[in-house]
């Protein structure tokens, strides 16, 4: 059997996930030429092998360095850890593992051990809590890019909300102890993790501010803006929030009932300040929205 010449390995020996080669030593270059190198030589042998399930097997291994090649570049993107430099995002990607999560499926419920924080790399995640009575209300949406869950790195208690998979999702799933190393190791992270801790508290203190002083129309029309502002589409006719948000979510989201919502969301659409249809919505004058709330 031939040989891998970066590896100098029988190709079976080739494992699944992160080569082994690539130890703390390693720079991200030469992490891509292993990967490019690797997957090159795997397809100039999978061209020649006549065996099916041989055949599969490797393709399947490709697959896995190919991922590991692409996670690295999105890692490069993410704003949390773009102020880290290639080593420590190699350290990130070995410690964290990947996992994927249907619509409506729990990440993690209340009382759980809070036991890893969690990265988003695809999808839409929600977090809410639930009262005694039942009722929903949603803290806020997660998206590509975000980290959550990150009190476990300044809290060894149990989570005290709910995360669910809003639609299908990706997630890096990094165990806290692992993080922390991260924290200490690399002093970058650590002081975007405490800027993002600030991010959030003034956040949630603005929507308690607003539930308090706010009247209901204004409540409805500031949630419409923060969810375009924060990863709106522009296109010709306004801009379009990125979710298919039900009016019983927009509620849980501004604590209203579902129906003064619906009054509320027919007003604006009368005024031609919004637009639906079906769950998507489309605010066709953000500026003359902002105003109309003051």
């Amino acid at each position: 059997m031939r040989t891998c010449p970066v590896s100098s390995r029988r190709l079976v020996s080739i494992r699944p996930g992160w080569p082994e080669k690539c130890n703390k030593s390693h720079t991200l270059r030469q992490a891509r030429e292993y990967l490019s190198s690797a997957t090159g030589y795997i397809d100039d042998w999978l061209s020649r092998s006549p065996h099916t399930a041989l055949r599969s097997v490797t393709a399947t291994r490709t697959a896995q360095l190919m991922t590991a090649h692409s996670r690295l570049t999105y890692l490069q993107r993410v704003g949390l850890l773009s102020v880290l430099g290639e080593e420590e995002r190699l350290a990130v990607l070995r410690a964290a593992r990947v996992a994927r999560f249907q619509r409506r499926k729990p990440i993690f419920h209340p009382g759980d051990e809070a036991s890893a924080v969690y990265l988003l790399e695809s999808g839409v995640v929600k977090l809410s809590v639930e009262s005694p009575e039942g009722r929903e209300a949603i803290l806020g949406f997660q998206h590509p890019g975000d980290l959550f869950g990150e009190l476990a790195v300044i809290d060894d208690g149990p989570h005290d909300h709910l995360a669910e998979a809003y639609e299908d999702c990706t997630i890096w799933i990094i165990p806290r102890t692992d993080f922390l190393n991260l924290m200490r190791e690399f002093p970058a992270l650590g002081q975007e993790v405490i800027t993002l801790l600030g991010l959030r508290v003034r956040i949630y203190r603005t929507r308690v501010r607003e539930i308090l002083h706010q009247s209901a129309h204004s409540r409805v029309a500031s949630t419409l803006l923060h969810l375009a502002d924060r990863n709106g589409v522009e296109d010709a006719d306004g801009v379009v929030i990125p979710l298919r948000l039900s009016q019983r979510d927009i509620a849980n989201l501004v604590g209203l009932t579902r129906e003064t919502v619906n009054f509320i969301l027919k007003d604006l659409r009368e005024r031609n300040l919004i637009e639906t249809q079906g769950r998507s919505i489309r605010l066709k004058n953000p500026a003359v929205l902002q105003h109309a709330i003051r």
